[in-house]
């Protein structure tokens, strides 16, 4: 099969793609029918909305979408095999595959030490099966690919591949346990003859360790110097181990199984820091005692021979987990004792669990582990066990100082530390259609130029953060992630344990679902970082003085953008706290962001707040059943002076007199005074706000004193959503929303979120071809066949003349004595002897001349796809590698659908 490749130009396309990562969504043209999930609006554009980089390493210029594309002609790819059966001393073909991916990233190395990298690139597929990954891989500049000639890891077709950080076990080896004197310590009495046990030691694990303990506080720097000076104690270099049956982690035995136990009395405190920022460090005093706290539950009572027990929550401030272990139960007071000093006081009503106790295994899947013995005790569980893994990879999976390597449709899975890390050296990386679950640590992508695509992030410690990008110099990575999905990523520490973090400069994070996490979703910081069209929701669980986007305490971070997001469902917090839980919290003055074009829906506490910050813009949102919109709050010299010290002394880490800075920022030149004032509370903006059932914006004296606050309508009732009653928030275009707030803009609701459901609806009537691939979309529908591969020849787009009569509706015959091939609609006929070479043919009875001669290989008949739909009277859009072809005029439109069309080309491209 003729196979050319054209990676050049997909990689300028991709390269386009991500450089348009601030391309205005005002201009974004939405009319589109309303039924296939997109909107009525007509193109306008604003000077505050998403700008461009206009510099010269950026192109403003959009990918062509209409019409045909040309190709480049490149050589052939290298294909290597990998597979569970195979060996790293095989060839790597698909008959005598590699074992591993370090085999095939060495036989890489070889090949382009002695053959060169082949013009077309090298592709490595992975046959379907887990891959064991025992100690972590590195990529390093060696392993580089080029823009033109990419080096690909990937799954085979249709097949699916996991790497996983933990090792095998046999729930044969689990045995039930008879020991009383084990099963009397379970205070769950029916439980008692559920539960299983195995020496892990004796099946060669031995690197066992107690739990670590979670919360960003356990282990604060001036706690443990305390710790590490007066109980010899120092952080574990290695983190917790799991236990992994089905493909879930199971729990440590803990209680309550769900929620907390509240504290009802402080017996002893222990030592508070404070919550404000100091400029020294500050180190526990050495008589500091640990705190001791009464709960209402007798339950703990059962605890007092618990040796190892973990205390974990929040025993001060909702914003601060952490954890140490326990030291004693008071009987008499029914009163829990820590073993050790922790970070923050406790406080009346606040919250914690105990966990690592054999004493409360009472449900199916919950273990505890006698780490002195080696023996893990395990509740049954209720399904019956296929899989039995126990997490033992202590490095990062995959860390790839290199160039030009996209990781698809590969899932990380179960390690202690991060699933992989794109360092400071990489460009022009990609990691698409991954799932990325139970890692420990952040996965982070710096370098430049690097995108993570159409990936799901679930269940773990934390999720990805973007960190490209050089504050110094002002200089963008034009970092991208997009398409993903990101669920419940705070498994390990209930507090600042994001799912996204953006840091640095120039990182943009659009179209994502993000959803899930007691504490705050979205960590923002940096320069002209852009969160836009991602769907928002479940945070703030158990929380208070947070939102779901958080940002705080930086006077110098300026130009982003948060825009047209939908933010809902935020709060159910419980705890101390003044400010509540919202949508985006900028936190202790915090500057700036342009926040524009989002939907706030259901947050108890409010839309957005923001405590002495400034240039922050709140312009054009719609804010639906919130208790307040927006709170610009708190006055200039909040908190005291050491705190107000610490905030210029941080902005005096950034060049911001510089010229890079001024051009970009100007009088920022000005952000500290004549007399040592942050230029705080100044040049505040919230204007043209809708709010449904919500309050007006409030301001503090000092605030209201210089922000402009104007033009915020409420509404009583709906004022002209499409379908409020299913929480479709888009304007009609008769809503009295535009009457009342002149120059409101549209904004592109049914966009927000990822692509994937949109572009599977938007071509349920079409046929979608991808050259070099056997696969296409028809009505909607992945199919494979052997002979529906589209292919390049002399820069045009050709498809299978029987798969392409079939994508227009048409039948094809065939007369074998005269060579006449025949292909008929409804309406149109198009007649043909086929001979070779076909030049002209007769369509509905005229002459017509093709574009470009119809060509037969293999005994099929190729035409090219615009003749084709041009003698069908079809529609074709065209981007990339793919082909649309329906009976819907421009189905596709240029720039508002190229994610669209990007996405529905990474289904069907095979490489």
């Amino acid at each position: 099969m003729l196979r050319k490749r054209f990676n050049r130009i997909v990689s300028l396309l991709l390269m386009l793609a991500m450089l348009l990562t601030s391309v205005s969504v005002f201009a974004e043209d939405v009319a589109e029918d309303i039924v296939a999930g997109d909107v009525v609006a007509e193109d306008t554009t604003d000077a505050t909305e998403v700008t461009e980089d206009t510099s010269e390493e950026a192109s403003t210029e959009a990918p062509r979408i209409i019409g045909s594309l040309d190709y480049e002609e490149e050589g052939d790819k290298l294909f290597l095999y990998v597979a569970t059966n195979g060996d790293d001393h095989n060839p790597g073909t698909i008959d005598k595959p590699l074992a591993s991916i370090t085999g095939a990233r060495d036989k890489i190395r070889e090949i382009k030490k002695t053959d060169g990298l082949p013009e077309g690139g090298i592709v490595v597929y992975f046959r379907e099966g887990t891959y064991s990954i025992k100690e972590g891989v590195h990529f390093t500049g060696e392993d580089s690919g080029t823009e033109s000639a990419r080096i690909t890891y990937r799954n085979y077709p249709d097949e699916v591949v996991d790497f996983v950080g933990a090792a095998s076990l046999s729930w044969d080896d689990f045995t039930p346990v008879t020991d009383q004197a084990v099963l009397n310590r379970i205070v769950d009495k029916d439980a008692r003859e559920h539960i299983y046990s195995v020496n892990l030691k004796k099946l060669g694990f031995t690197d066992l360790q107690p739990p670590v303990w979670p919360g960003p506080y356990s282990y604060d720097g001036g706690l443990m110097k305390h710790l590490t000076k007066k109980y010899g104690i120092t952080k574990p270099e290695n983190d917790t181990s799991e236990l992994i049956i089905n493909g879930k982690t199971m729990t440590i035995a803990r209680y309550p199984n769900d929620g907390f136990m509240t504290i009802t009395e402080v017996i002893e405190e222990g030592w508070d820091p404070g919550s404000l920022m100091t400029t020294e460090e500050q180190i526990m005093p050495d008589d500091t005692e640990p705190i001791e706290v009464v709960v209402a539950d007798k339950r703990i009572q059962n605890w007092t021979n618990a040796k190892g027990a973990i205390m974990a929550g929040t025993f001060c401030y909702t914003w601060a987990s952490q954890a140490t272990e326990v030291g004693s139960i008071n009987v008499k007071e029914n009163a829990i004792k820590a073993k050790y000093p922790i970070w923050y006081k406790a406080v009346n009503g606040q919250n914690f669990y105990v966990f690592n106790l054999i004493e409360e295994i009472d449900m199916p899947g919950e273990y505890y582990i006698d780490v002195d013995k080696g023996i893990l005790y395990i509740y049954e569980p209720a399904e019956p066990v296929e899989e039995v893994a126990y997490t033992v990879l202590n490095d990062t999976m995959f860390i790839f100082d290199a160039d030009y390597i996209t990781f698809k449709n590969l899932n990380m899975k179960y390690t202690k530390k991060a699933a992989f890390i794109y360092t400071n050296e990489t460009e022009g990386c990609e990691l698409i259609g991954s799932e990325i679950s139970y890692a420990g640590y952040y996965n982070y992508l710096m370098g430049k130029n690097n995108t993570i695509y159409d990936c799901y992030v679930h269940d773990n410690g934390y999720g990805i953060e973007l960190a490209g990008g050089d504050r110094a110099t002002l200089t963008r990575s034009n970092n991208l992630l997009e398409n993903s999905v990101f669920e419940r990523n705070d498994r390990v520490s209930s507090t600042y344990s994001p799912s996204v973090a953006v840091t640095r400069c120039g990182n943009t994070v659009r179209h994502c679902d993000i959803s899930g996490a007691a504490h705050t979703l979205i960590l923002y910081s940096g320069n002209f970082q852009e969160l836009s069209y991602c769907d928002i929701s479940e945070a703030c669980t158990h929380a208070d003085d947070m939102g779901a986007i958080y940002a705080g305490r930086d006077i110098t971070q300026r130009g982003n953008k948060i825009l047209y997001n939908y933010i809902h469902d935020i709060g159910g917090g419980s705890g101390v706290g003044a400010n509540g839980n919202h949508g985006i919290f900028l936190d202790d003055w915090w500057s700036a962001a342009d926040i524009a074009g989002n939907v706030f829906a259901n947050i108890p506490d409010g839309a957005a707040v923001m405590l002495a910050g400034s240039y922050n813009v709140m312009d054009n949102n719609i804010v639906v059943d919130c208790k307040e919109s927006f709170r610009m709050t708190r006055s200039f010299d909040y908190g005291n002076g050491t705190s107000m010290d610490v905030l210029t002394e941080k902005a005096k880490t950034i060049p911001y007199t510089s010229e890079v800075w001024k051009n970009a920022f100007p009088g920022i030149e000005n952000l500290i005074d004549e007399k040592g004032y942050p230029d705080v509370n100044n040049h505040i903006v919230c204007t043209n706000n809708v709010l449904l059932n919500s309050g007006l914006p409030t301001t503090s004296e000092q605030v209201a004193a210089t922000a402009t606050v104007e033009n915020n309508v409420t509404f009583k009732k709906d004022p002209g959503f499409y379908d409020i009653n299913n929480k479709n928030y888009l304007l009609k275009e008769d809503s009295e929303v535009f009457d009342r707030i002149e120059g409101f803009k549209p904004i592109p609701f049914t966009r927000i979120g990822t692509y994937s459901d949109r572009a599977i609806q938007r071509i349920k009537e079409a046929t979608v071809f991808c050259t070099d691939s056997a696969y296409i979309f028809k009505n909607g529908e992945k199919i494979k066949s052997d002979k529906t591969e589209a292919i390049i020849e002399n820069g045009t787009m050709y498809v299978p003349l029987r798969t392409g009569a079939d994508a227009v509706g048409a039948k094809v015959a065939f007369d074998e004595a005269t060579n006449l091939v025949t292909v008929t609609t409804g309406a149109d006929t198009m007649e043909f002897t086929s001979n070779g070479s076909v030049e002209a043919l007769k369509a509905n009875g005229a002459d017509y001349t093709l574009s470009k001669p119809i060509i037969n290989k293999n005994y099929t008949n190729y035409i090219a796809i615009e003749d084709l739909v041009n003698i069908f009277n079809k529609h074709l859009v065209t981007e990339g590698k793919i082909a649309v072809i329906s009976d819907t005029q421009e189905l596709f439109r240029k720039s508002s659908d190229s994610g669209l069309l990007r996405y529905i080309e990474s289904q069907l491209d095979i490489y």
